[in-house]
């Protein structure tokens, strides 16, 4: 199924998709931006999900987007080509997907809510790899695909800061959490 298709079954979905779509148009990303994060989303069995890294931390089961800090050769730049280039090495290196050779797989927009960090969103139509890559990496103890009505309606309405995912009870991690926070409240205005 497209995203297009898809967006016409889920309103919560397609007003999120217009208001990302909204800040990207509308950002000319003229300071510079010290981190990217990639922000994937797919369709599993006709459910909208986005791929998140569980990090492997001590005592805790952290999860977020995949992504990290621009490399230096980069952070001069004002465009925003540094930020799609760390957003899609970071994904390649923490979960073993490959952005730039994924087919069916298109960049919708990359937008920022300041402190310098990008969020580079990608649309998937085909089922994200689950596969091994993503073990040689230190850092990820996992990958998982969240149900995207999960993480706005229970985690963020119900202020909860853990989410089940498989045999994982995680906690969301602080930098994804705000970025999270800021698009809710703009997607539910008082």
């Amino acid at each position: 199924m497209s995203l297009t298709a898809y967006l016409k079954t889920d309103p919560l979905a397609a007003r999120f998709f217009i208001l990302i779509k909204s800040l990207g148009a509308t950002q000319l990303f003229r300071e510079p931006c010290n981190a990217a994060f990639a922000i994937v989303f797919c369709l599993h069995g006709g459910v909208l999900r986005v791929m998140t890294n569980v990090e492997n931390r001590p005592k805790f089961n952290v999860f977020g987007l995949p992504g990290g800090a621009i490399e230096k050769k980069h952070s001069s730049e004002i465009d925003d080509e540094s930020g799609r280039l760390t957003a899609e090495r970071e994904t390649r290196e923490e979960t073993g997907v490959d952005l730039t050779k994924l087919s069916k797989t298109q960049h919708i927009c990359t937008f920022s809510l300041g402190h310098g960090i990008r969020y580079v969103v990608y649309f998937s139509e085909n089922r994200m790899p689950n596969g091994a890559p993503w073990r040689n990496n230190k850092e990820v103890s996992a990958v998982c695909h969240m149900r995207f009505s999960n993480v706005f309606s229970m985690l963020l309405a119900s202020n909860k800061q853990s989410y089940q995912c498989g045999p994982h009870n995680m906690r969301l991690r602080e930098c994804y959490r705000e970025v999270l926070l800021q698009l809710w409240s703009m997607l539910h205005p008082e």
